[in-house]
């Protein structure tokens, strides 16, 4: 049975012809089932995981990133297939597993090509894509073993799957058990110019911290703190992809 996750956006008025394709799309595809719809005070986790015990085989997000942001806990802890319909805008995620926006998400959903993909732990929050810090007093303690740091108006990465500002040549791999950290720095060329030096590191876990707390941006939510662990669960999530996946 497959589950449907809707976001509280795509309840909105504007969506509506696009969602009464969707659904259309999945009952003539044989894959329609039944539906959560997320309101502001619910956890969709608990849904997922009473529907997991009563015997779904796929969860479907139909929404954007921050809805996978809600699920993705209770998606991998009951080891379901994690599908997605995107729906408006913020759907970075579906882009990297070669997923189109709206109806012909159905199609790609109904091919259920499923591969494995790593996923990490920031203070006990799971995510898929990254962390970023952009803090002069950050440093990243790499495996307890050394720090780097940024300088000001530097930016510390932990990428599981991002790109760099879109770049496919430069996705992280999600599937090698290791994050990619980038330390971008910039630097002055000559008295004007300025470029981006960057550094690369794979490591499996490790720690940024500051004097003073700071904010990380973590799958596109600002988590805050003075110090941020983080480890990877090689993987550990099931993905329902399609052929123009980007890893």
């Amino acid at each position: 049975m497959y589950l449907y996750i809707y976001d509280q956006s795509v309840q909105d008025r504007k969506h509506e012809r696009d969602m009464a394709a969707i659904e259309n799309r999945l009952t003539d595809l044989g894959i329609a089932g039944k539906v959560i719809r997320m309101a502001l005070f619910r956890h969709a986790g608990e849904n997922i995981r009473d529907e997991a015990r009563r015997g779904a085989s796929t969860v479907v997000v139909v929404g954007n990133d921050r809805t996978v942001a809600h699920v993705l806990d209770a998606v991998v802890e009951a080891d379901l297939p994690l599908g997605v319909i995107p729906v408006g805008p913020d759907n970075q995620f579906a882009q990297m597993l070669g997923i189109p926006s709206g109806v012909e998400a159905c199609d790609v959903l109904s091919a259920r090509i499923i591969e494995r993909v790593d996923t990490g732990r920031v203070n006990g929050k799971r995510f898929v894509t990254g962390v970023r810090v952009s803090h002069p007093d950050a440093k990243l303690i790499c495996e307890g073993q050394y720090s780097v740091s940024a300088a000001s108006g530097g930016l510390i990465e932990i990428r599981n799957f991002t790109p760099i500002n879109g770049v496919v040549e430069d996705l992280a791999d999600p599937c090698d058990g290791f994050f990619e950290a980038r330390i971008r720095v910039p630097r002055r060329e000559g008295w004007f110019k300025k470029s981006i030096g960057s550094t690369t590191l794979p490591i499996r876990f490790g720690t940024i911290e500051a004097p003073r707390e700071f904010d990380a941006i973590c799958d596109g939510q600002a988590l805050r703190g003075k110090k941020f662990e983080i480890s990877i669960e090689p993987l550990n999530l099931k993905v329902i992809t399609g052929r123009e996946r980007m890893f």
